[in-house]
């Protein structure tokens, strides 16, 4: 930032000063006298935000000092017991949303899923009818003070008091500090060990540092600096030593990648990295190459075909996985472009004569009847669903316990559906032999599913905050999204929640079935 951009900002915001403290003022006051009614204890502040962060958005967006909708932001701190927290911060947001019309995609909840560095706190943006968007951030006194003084914080409300954990740390601290005589190295060796047990601290070549898990290796340093940086990785060096991808990294270590234009990622990749980003973007590569090459081999195939006057189509691919074994089209167009599965040979298996052609029947899912069958004629689904064979259909959302089935699609490995999707009938009816049988490996599950709840009923005061009482008490649930309307007396909302399982969906339906002037509550079904 230049000097004379500093100066223009700064002498904006000491010129807007008056009309912005009106604002919060007039902001604050109805959410004030709603929260003293209910006896709730809580802080009230306001802050503007840094120069430069307005400087930073300016840029971003290419918008004038004026268009910065958010120079300024509300935080209500509550003071309340810890096992009341949650609660209490979705009960403060149903009062600043009954006062204010809010922007549901700008909502964070970083409270149901905290953030890696422990962060957690409720930050929602709403309007006024003067058509001015302020952000609201909703927290404890306990997240609050971690937020702001961090992991000393952290410690003291983990109740570690005494010489023990951090003080004895801190006691430890001051009597290094005392001697003057210490050399360098020693005094780092002294206050590194027990501050952060489950995190190293390296630095980039530019000085940055970088905070990734104990036993993070060169490549999941690499990843973190950048996935095209990580994709390129053939070797790195620290502390100036040449060192492989799967080096671990030590607290201090001076960090520096060697990257090559023909690198791509590996399958083996995967045994050593430990970092969420690395997997998954290591993951998504391997995806992409593999959609790539499996592109090549249907059209090798397909030019046969027309070479061999075989008509392409579904059952011609349904045969081959058959007759191969393969769980997916995608498997076997990969099979073809990379060799392992021969087209001559393929030719052979569809121009042979069978005595008794295969019947092609369709499994039908059934919504009432249960049939004896053994495990191994279904698709077994289990939490890590997402993979390389199949995918959960989002025309229908199905939740681990929800009665399922699988189907076949041309490009994209089995989609699994509810039973019950708007879309079942018409893929039973019209692709019978693309239909797979499956089923969830247990009916739990630590992941979230998502999963959307309908509401409509009457207007009554109270119905919001009810509702979000309701989802409060849910451990494991996260809300990522609730609107709501009232007109003419009538109430409808709408909540888009992740959930680990059907029975703990059907329980959150039940509860809020059961809230004043709630008259119906339905799961979406599309």
């Amino acid at each position: 930032m230049e000097p004379e951009e500093y100066s223009a900002i700064e002498a904006r915001l000491k010129q807007t000063t008056t009309s912005r403290n009106r604002l919060i003022r007039e902001f604050s006051k109805p959410v004030m006298e709603k929260l003293d009614s209910m006896g709730i204890r809580y802080e009230l502040k306001s802050r503007t935000k840094s120069i430069h962060s307005i400087w930073q958005k300016m840029k971003r967006q290419g918008v004038a000092f004026e268009e910065v909708f958010d120079i300024f932001a509300i935080r209500i701190i509550i003071d309340t017991d810890p096992e009341l927290e949650k609660s209490s911060c979705w009960q403060v947001y149903s009062v600043v949303t009954d006062i204010y019309q809010p922007d549901p995609s700008r909502m964070r909840d970083w409270i149901s899923v905290p953030r890696t560095n422990g962060y957690e706190s409720l930050h929602i943006t709403v309007v006024t009818p003067a058509g001015r968007w302020v952000e609201v951030q909703i927290r404890t006194r306990r997240m609050d003070e971690i937020a702001e003084k961090g992991l000393a914080a952290h410690f003291r409300y983990k109740g570690i008091k005494g010489e023990g954990g951090l003080d004895a740390w801190m006691t430890q601290m001051r009597e290094v500090l005392g001697t003057v005589e210490k050399e360098g190295s020693d005094f780092l060796g002294n206050i590194r060990p027990g501050l952060y047990a489950d995190e190293v601290f390296v630095f980039t070549p530019k000085g940055e540092v970088r905070q990734l898990p104990v036993g993070a290796t060169l490549l999941d340093f690499a990843f973190d600096i950048h996935t095209e940086v990580g994709s390129k990785c053939i070797g790195g060096k620290i502390n100036g030593r040449n060192v492989q991808l799967k080096h671990k990294l030590q607290n201090g270590d001076h960090v520096s990648v060697i990257t090559s234009s023909k690198q791509t990622p590996k399958r083996d990749w995967l045994s050593f990295v430990i970092t969420n980003k690395a997997r998954t973007k290591i993951k998504q590569a391997l995806n992409e190459e593999k959609f790539k090459l499996a592109a090549d081999g249907k059209e090798m195939l397909t030019r046969r075909l027309k070479n061999w006057k075989i008509p392409y189509g579904d059952a011609i691919v349904v045969k081959l996985l058959t007759e191969y074994g393969f769980k997916t089209s995608q498997d076997l167009y990969f099979s073809i472009a990379i060799g392992e599965t021969d087209l001559l040979q393929i030719k052979k298996v569809l121009l042979r004569t069978e005595e008794q052609p295969e019947e092609t029947t369709a499994r039908t899912p059934d919504h009432h009847q249960h049939e004896e069958t053994n495990i191994s004629d279904y698709l077994i689904v289990d939490e890590k669903v997402e993979g390389l064979d199949y995918k959960l259909a989002r025309c229908c959302n199905p939740v681990f316990g929800d009665r399922i089935f699988g189907f076949v699609t041309v490009l994209e490995g089995i989609k699994i559906h509810r039973a019950t999707c708007p879309n079942a009938d018409f893929m039973i009816s019209n692709f019978p032999y693309r239909v797979v049988r499956a089923r969830w490996t247990r009916l739990d599950s630590a992941r979230g599913f998502l999963a959307q709840i309908r509401l409509t009923g009457v207007e009554n005061l109270g119905i919001v905050s009810r509702i979000t009482e309701i989802l409060a008490e849910y451990k494991g649930v996260a809300v990522k999204n609730f609107t709501y309307s009232m007109n003419n007396g009538l109430f409808e909302g709408r909540i888009e929640l992740l959930v680990p399982n059907i029975n703990l969906l059907y329980s959150i339906i039940k509860k809020i079935q059961s809230v004043r002037g709630i008259t119906r509550v339905t799961r979406v079904e599309s």
